[in-house]
């Protein structure tokens, strides 16, 4: 997992589409979430491809957790 540079990258890439990485602070590895809706605060709203994480909304304080797959 290649992690963002910024939180612009992160929203650019979800409005763009990408499936974003994220790794939770207790998790050992990183899931793929979903990116439900890109609000206008520039929080992005994350929801599982699987039944494996909850639904939660993230904003530039969870930079560090996102990635994309290198």
């Amino acid at each position: 997992m290649t992690p963002f540079a910024s939180w612009q990258d992160v929203v650019a890439a979800a409005l763009f589409g990408d499936r974003l990485w994220y790794k939770a602070p207790l998790d050992r590895v990183a899931r793929c979430g979903r990116v439900l809706r890109v609000y206008r605060n520039v929080k992005i709203k994350i929801g599982a491809w699987s039944s494996d994480m909850d639904p939660f909304t993230a904003d530039a304080g969870h930079l560090e957790r996102f990635g994309k797959k290198s």
